[in-house]
């Protein structure tokens, strides 16, 4: 018999690098079966179900986190092994993880959640954007991770005695004696100092010639010094320091919100405002309120999750911040008494505000004495070309110049650069003047009556041909996408969604009016469901914030 002779050299890795590495996750896999066998204490009937399980849908029953008592736990398992619905729960949650591409960790942490919480999960409604749906899963996972660490029972273990230290004798300080000599206090330890008697008492005749001869510095203070006075909190920081102790955050989430608010360019007091959030909805409004947003927009986004923590903010962003503070606290004590500040307490944002104020009004005044003026000029000056006319005859006027001199002005006024404003101005003129109606016709007369030779019939105006129409239909989207182009800058102070203009345009052909129809009857879910989804989908738009601002400036329409 032949026997088979033994490789030279063992095969390379990578041919069995699969089998090693299924080996791996199956031992593994067993030491988590066995481990969990003995913290539950199985029967040997429940060790046969769970053994005869697949192992996805084991470890999904195994990585179930425990209730508050050994007993509860061990029950609710007895009821999963011998439930016959456990492979469609994984079957979705598989389907769940497939359809939003979500990574290892997030699966991981999804499959440890609570059966409750994971059925949570698969009810909710999926978003039509991927990223969406993956942001919102990850927030929601991460909200029912924190709700599972609070219900999650506290091991009870006894603090350990700590030994108590003896207490170190401190060497007793040599008390300060005050020793009078001629109305000047000098202490005992400067007396011993200067005159050298440690232990012998000194009469202050005899140390008067001594000290003087030392010309000792009276020490007119012989008690401890104060120690400095700290500087009283306001009312208003009380209450806010108050606020912030009770969530107990962590020392990550301070110096995040630091970081945001940092790189946001807004007001150092938009971290507090932050801090007396509770963790999850701070980082809900950082979220929105990435990027694009101001204080205003950001106390707005504050104010749907906690209406004390956004006028506190509202009062922390005011320039007058002590002065509405003390009037809060004085209220509490006093009913009705309103403290507006102390006389004169203006501040310098105030005073320039005030002036600012002034300013404008002197130039509004300014520009319509300028106006009236101007418009006096125009009046006088037409009346005086009205009366230098010559007499139409025939509906031709006949002037001496000729045709030539009515065109000299008409150039002289096309030099002239005239503005976007200017132009519309007169095409709409030209429209109206071309709109009116005709002059009465003459009444008919009878052929024995005969016209008097100065009177001439004047032609009927014609009626607007097409390409008036024309312009006044280009007059109107011109003037509609002025409008909504306006609307749009008046949303953002940044003008980042004017990006959704020529959407708009296209869509909507730039009129307000048609974006009213977009508005749903029957909206329970706030203030995105509503506003049709079609309508994002039709314009572009993906950013929750400016999603929020359009939604609330069309139900503002």
């Amino acid at each position: 018999m032949v026997k088979a002779a033994p490789p030279a050299a063992p095969p390379p890795r990578n041919l069995y690098q699969p089998q090693l590495e299924s080996a791996a996750e199956d031992a593994a896999f067993r030491a988590r079966r066995s481990r969990f066998e003995r913290e539950m204490l199985l029967e040997a009937e429940d060790l046969g179900l769970l053994r005869k399980l697949d192992r996805e849908v084991a470890d999904l029953i195994m990585s179930e986190p425990p209730l508050l008592t050994l007993e509860a736990t061990l029950e609710r398992c007895r009821k999963r092994l011998r439930d016959s619905n456990l492979d469609d729960f994984l079957v979705q949650i598989k389907d769940l993880e497939e359809d939003c591409e979500l990574e290892d960790s997030l699966c991981s942490r999804l499959r440890a959640l609570p059966w409750p919480s994971i059925q949570v999960i698969l009810g909710q409604e999926r978003h039509w954007c991927p990223e969406t749906q993956r942001r919102q899963l990850q927030d929601s996972v991460s909200l029912l991770e924190l709700q599972a660490q609070r219900s999650a029972p506290k091991p009870k273990t006894k603090p350990k005695a700590e030994p108590k230290a003896e207490p170190k004798a401190e060497p007793k300080a040599e008390p300060k004696v005050a020793a009078s000599i001629d109305s000047v206090s000098y202490t005992k330890n400067l007396i011993k100092q200067i005159t050298g008697h440690d232990a012998e008492p000194l009469k202050p005749k005899e140390a008067k010639p001594k000290l003087e001869k030392a010309e000792a510095s009276p020490l007119r203070r012989t008690s401890p010094a104060r120690p400095a006075r700290k500087a009283a909190k306001s009312p208003l920081e009380h209450q806010i320091q108050g606020i912030i102790d009770e969530h107990k955050h962590s020392e990550d989430f301070e110096r995040e919100v630091f970081h945001w608010v940092q790189n946001s360019g807004m007001k150092p007091e938009v971290g507090l405002v932050l801090q007396m959030l509770s963790s999850t909805a701070a980082w809900g409004v950082m979220r929105i309120c990435q990027g694009t947003c101001n204080v205003s927009q950001f106390l707005q986004q504050v104010q749907l999750v906690n209406g004390q923590a956004a006028a506190l903010g509202q009062l922390l962003c005011t320039p007058r911040a002590d002065a509405w503070a003390a009037a809060a606290y004085y209220g509490n004590w006093y009913p009705g008494y309103y403290w507006g500040g102390w006389p004169m307490q203006a501040t310098k944002e105030e005073k320039k505000s005030k002036k600012s104020k002034k300013d404008k009004k002197n130039k509004k005044k300014k520009d319509k004495k300028s106006k009236a003026t101007a418009g006096k000029r125009k009046a006088s000056s037409s009346s005086e070309e009205s009366s230098s006319r010559p007499v139409a005859r025939g509906g031709v006027a006949h002037t001496p110049e000729g045709p030539c001199a009515a065109a000299a002005p008409a150039a002289a006024a096309m030099e002239k650069p005239k503005s976007v404003a200017d132009r519309l101005a007169a095409l709409l003129d030209s429209v109206e003047e071309s709109a009116e109606p005709g002059p009465s016709a003459a009444p008919t007369k009878r052929p024995t009556e005969a016209a008097a030779p100065a009177e001439v019939l004047k032609p009927q105006a014609a009626p607007p041909g097409p390409s008036e129409v024309a312009t006044e239909k280009e007059i109107s989207a011109s003037s509609h996408e002025l409008q909504m182009r306006h609307w749009l800058e008046s949303l953002d102070s940044k003008g980042s969604l004017l990006q959704y203009l020529p959407k708009l345009k296209e869509e909507f052909d730039a009129d307000l009016g048609q974006l009213t129809s977009v508005r749903l009857a029957n909206a329970e879910g706030g203030v995105l469901s509503s506003i049709d989804s079609t309508f994002w989908q039709a314009i572009g738009v993906v950013r929750m914030g400016h999603r929020l601002l359009l939604a609330k400036a069309i139900l503002a329409l």
